[in-house]
């Protein structure tokens, strides 16, 4: 998972990351400080395998953008 930050809402830059796993789904609820005047959006990365350990996709999906 990346938090992104945008000052242009065009062109977005990773700030921070966070990795997790788990099987049949994960959970990840982190914290961060941004700062004001910026626009803010998550970045969800999620490898797909298959029962038997072999990758079969990368889903990628992105949040509401915030702006604080």
């Amino acid at each position: 998972m990346e938090l992104q930050q945008s000052g242009n809402g065009t062109t977005w830059s990773t700030i921070k990351s966070w990795d997790a796993s788990g099987v049949g789904s994960a959970t990840l609820e982190k914290g961060w400080y941004v700062l004001s005047g910026y626009s803010y959006r998550v970045k969800a990365t999620a490898d797909v395998y298959s029962a038997s350990g072999g990758w079969v996709e990368t889903e990628i999906t992105y949040s509401s953008i915030v702006y604080y």
